[in-house]
């Protein structure tokens, strides 16, 4: 019978208590089909026995699976509602799911541990149900469990059988089941006992946990947390007999698991999870006690529309809803959720409207309400004479988008029509990059913003957005765009000017721009998360601790938890504090948001949680884990890799840096190995085990990949000579920056990174400056060299004050950064020096927090950065602030955090270091500090 007929036959079946729509899906026995019920008004799904195989026993099996779901009334299995027979079919009328199935969910990759947690107990749960009432399912598999808001429910009881019965199958009918989930007496054909859905279950979770299919990697268990791999051996063991004994026992044992797993995480003590990337996504329900309760943004309601017209059909406005959320999804400026009326708790805008269908033409008749039942105009109503439900939904999301920006309205910020594209197509891509971007995709976020402009290229606000994504990305932004956005900067609102100003002004200006246009804006959550971006990035180099950067951040995130570069941010800040439980909270955040699909996504995602198990694991499992993201298939072609190691000090973890470096100095690219060598040295440094860096540092100079290697080697020992004279440490760093300085030896940037160098050693070593003629012979120094050698000269003068008035500010400047990567450096332990011997040990502390800033510019693959140098030398930074707040007297958190910080890094360094280690720590002992990580 032709699926048209069949339709028509089946509507007039169900008349007149249920509408049927159309076909969703169709197998070997039956089809399933959409409906709608009159009284209820309410979706529901029509599964079908298709009329030519009819036959008695056919219809018998098909009832009696109707009968079992009617019965298994529960929450974990879809829900029968109506059983029948009508014009010779066989039907029954069962619960609407709107969601996918946990198939079509593992294409997309594993899920997050907690996740499939949830999904098992939710299955165990049906199961448990089916088996108390003696019914064994006998085909769970993927594509049988339906997930639908936070809920996975159990489908499909087509050859389900009764425990009354023997449960051997009816002779002749062979093998029935799906043979990868299928228990091996199953297979043999033997009785199907509750222990035989354990085998399935046990199947079905593996491939959740793992992505991968049990019966292809049987025995493999890699990817799986060690407790939850002993429950699942037990459900898939080959006999019955050994197997949990049914659902429930299953579900105790593995939601045991789950409580383990949080009482671990409660203590800042994640297991094994990380080392197989999957933390799971367990879904917070709120924020620690005693945080400020969560200010709403513009939350916008989009209710079914009502269909008229001759030609309209049952659950069009419904459809044109559902069309207009997706559309609206994932936009940085408000929220969108399904219902009837606005919340009178929060800024809410509720839009609906009428549907008019005639033919082939659409009219839709828009209208809008606040939360007080105030009208809200979205505009005169839209023709769209031969366009289809879904390019309706995007006109009425360009109108809405374009009414919610341009309205002078408390509720929502007022962003003028010509910022964004004109056409419907550019709108279109416009928002798709928005979407990209709060799921943290950058990647795909900066192509779709790219072709958002190509549409319309008067799309300032598009402009606006390539720069910022631009920085993330690590990309020099295009200034030719910046120009075109500052050029029409006052056609955006006071805010967002406000924070397209904040990018192009200079430090300490741009973070007291973003603080007053966060308390201008307070529930527009975009000035929080810049501000706390920049006190994170560059807040420590104007004296802001980078602890500061946390509020803002959080306050960003619980505006719009939805936006995954918030939690981003949180992650890597609270990691780099040592805030275990604050860090965790948000990588299951972070999860929330699935698999990073492009490249720089992915190695970003990769690298922020190998920081975080560098920082808070065993190095042995955070070794396991730094090779598990290594040995990812495309992750050693990544142009990025090189950043990796050289990063995770900002992460507060040298201890990894010198790890993955070792473990890069063994790639097959040049650049990986040299970014490696850099990044162990560095981190040895960090650490105080010099001896390392030595033999480390000589392997980096003779493999000659870097031209500079000679210079950067020769100024890190000057270093330590300069600031740390009581190191232990010896080097020849006079000898080798003056053969650095020989005639012929170097040139330009290089013989200017030199000399300053040389002159600033000779001076702190005890020699005169460089000798009659020498300034001839090496060349006259410039800004900023020039100024920090003469403030050095008033400071050695008594003069410290007009030494600090001097260098004010020129360690700020980006240019200096870019000069030498040692000079901020030295400017910093300088400066704190200075300010200490004129009396002033709060600005003196304020100094010796610089090396907590991430200011690089763009990702650290090439040269060394400033920044590089600043978190070498963080350690020895902390022990002068710890030595400084003890001698003033300080206590409390901050003397006992520096105490533990050092007592963390040199615990294991060279014997001088590990001397400092044990009197930070008997210290901190005496001062009754906690033990931190």
């Amino acid at each position: 019978m032709g699926s048209a007929l069949l339709l028509e036959r089946l509507r007039r079946a169900l008349e007149p208590d249920h509408f049927v729509e159309m076909e969703l899906a169709s197998g070997g026995m039956g089809a399933v089909f959409l409906g709608h019920d009159r009284a209820l008004g309410r979706p529901v799904a029509i599964k079908l026995l298709r009329p030519e195989l009819a036959s008695a026993s056919a219809a018998a099996r098909f009832l009696a699976e109707a009968r079992i779901l009617a019965g298994l009334q529960h929450p974990n299995v879809v829900q029968v509602y109506r059983v029948g027979e009508a014009d010779g079919l066989f039907f029954y009328v069962m619960e609407y799911l709107g969601g996918e199935t946990l198939e079509g969910r593992l294409r997309r990759g594993p899920l997050p541990v907690d996740v499939a947690l949830k999904v098992g107990r939710d299955l165990l749960d049906g199961l448990e149900a089916a088996h108390g009432l003696g019914v064994v399912h006998r085909d769970v598999k993927p594509a049988n469990l339906m997930l639908i808001r936070r809920r996975a429910l159990l489908t499909d009881f087509g050859i389900a059988v009764s425990t009354s019965d023997d449960g051997t199958p009816e002779e002749g009918s062979g093998v029935i089941g799906t043979p990868g989930y299928m228990a091996p007496e199953q297979l043999r054909n033997e009785a199907a006992t509750p222990r035989t859905d354990v085998y399935s279950a046990g199947a079905l979770l593996y491939e959740a946990f793992t992505g991968r299919r049990w019966h292809e990697h049987a025995g493999e268990w890699r990817g799986i947390p060690r407790g939850i791999a002993s429950v699942l051996q037990r459900a898939l063991a080959r006999a019955p007999e050994d197997r949990w004994t049914d659902a429930a026992t299953f579900r105790r044992a593995l939601w045991r698991m789950r409580a383990r797993r949080y009482l671990h995480r409660t203590l800042g003590l994640v297991a094994a999870a990380l080392v197989v990337g999957a933390i799971g996504a367990r879904m917070v329900p709120g924020f620690k006690a005693g945080r400020a309760a969560r200010l709403d943004p513009l939350r916008i309601v989009v209710a079914p529309f009502r269909a008229v017209g001759t030609d309209a059909w049952v659950g069009a406005g419904d459809s044109l809803a559902a069309l207009v959320r997706a559309e609206l999804a994932g936009h940085p400026d408000f929220s969108v959720a399904a219902g009837t009326r606005a919340d009178p708790d929060g800024p809410t805008l509720t839009v609906t409207g009428r549907l008019e269908i005639e033919g082939r033409a659409l009219r839709v008749r828009l209208s809008g309400a606040l939360a007080d039942g105030t009208p809200a105009s979205l505009g005169a109503e839209l023709e769209l004479a031969g366009r289809t439900l879904s390019e309706a939904a995007d006109a009425v999301a360009s109108r809405v988008i374009h009414s919610v920006w341009t309205v002078k309205s408390p509720i929502a910020l007022s962003l003028p029509l010509k910022a964004l594209p004109q056409s419907d197509a550019g709108l279109a891509e416009f928002l798709a990059a928005e979407r990209l971007v709060g799921e943290a995709r950058w990647g795909e976020a900066y192509e779709s913003y790219v072709r958002a402009e190509a549409l319309d290229s008067t799309c300032w606000l598009c402009a606006w957005r390539i720069g910022d994504v631009q920085r993330w990305l690590g990309m020099d932004r295009d200034p030719v765009r910046l120009g075109r956005v500052l050029r029409y900067v006052d056609s955006f609102p006071e805010v967002y000017r406000s924070l397209i100003r904040a990018a192009n002004v200079p430090m300490p200006d741009r973070i007291d721009t973003l603080e007053s246009a966060a308390r201008q804006a307070r529930e527009f959550f975009l000035p929080h998360l810049q501000l706390g971006d920049e006190l994170f990035h560059r807040g420590p180099l104007i004296g802001r601790i980078r602890h500061d950067a946390i509020a803002p951040l959080e306050y960003a995130a619980r505006l719009r938890p939805d936006y995954a570069p918030a939690w981003e941010h949180l992650l890597w800040v609270r990691t780099a504090e040592g805030d275990s439980i604050g860090a965790t909270e948000a990588l299951h955040w972070l999860d929330r948001f699935g698999a990073a699909r492009d490249p720089f996504s992915r190695d970003l995602r990769a690298l922020l949680r190998v920081g975080y198990a560098w920082r808070f694991l065993d190095p042995a499992i955070a070794s396991a884990a730094t090779r598990l993201e290594l040995a990812r298939p495309g992750m050693m072609d990544a142009p990025a890799l090189g950043a990796g190691p050289r990063l995770l000090s900002s992460f507060d973890a040298p201890i990894g840096a010198v790890a993955m470096g070792r473990m890069l100095l063994a790639a097959p690219r040049e650049d990986l190995i040299r970014s490696g060598g850099l990044a162990a040295v560095l981190g040895s440094i960090a650490l105080g085990r010099l001896s390392d860096a030595v033999v480390l540092g000589r392997e980096y100079q003779e493999r000659g990949l870097d031209p500079a290697a000679d210079l950067f080697m020769a100024e890190l020992a000057a270093m330590v000579l300069l600031f740390d004279p009581g190191s232990g440490y010896s080097s020849g760093a006079l000898v080798d920056l003056r053969r650095l300085l020989a005639p012929g030896a170097g040139a330009g940037r290089s013989r200017e990174r030199a000399q300053w160098m040389y002159r600033l050693l000779r001076r702190r070593d005890g020699s005169a400056a460089p000798g009659p003629g020498v300034d001839q012979l090496w060349g006259h120094l410039g800004p900023p060299f020039a100024e920090l050698l003469a403030a050095d000269s008033l400071a050695r003068q008594g003069d410290q004050r007009e030494a600090l008035a001097l260098t004010d500010g020129i360690a700020v400047d980006p240019a200096v950064a870019q000069r030498d990567p040692f000079l901020r450096a030295a400017t910093y332990l300088l400066r704190a020096e200075w300010h200490t011997a004129v009396g002033n040990e709060a600005a003196a502390r304020r100094e010796l927090r610089w090396h907590e800033n991430t200011d690089l510019l763009g990702y650290p693959v090439g040269e060394p950065q400033a920044a590089e140098v600043d978190w070498a030398f963080g350690t020895l930074a902390r022990w002068r602030r710890a030595q400084l707040l003890d001698r003033i007297g300080t206590r409390g958190a901050e003397l006992c955090a520096v105490l533990r910080g050092v007592q963390r890094q040199w615990r294991n360094g060279d014997a001088p270091f590990a001397a400092r280690a044990d009197t930070a720590g008997r210290r901190a002992g005496d001062l009754g500090c906690p033990v931190a990580r």
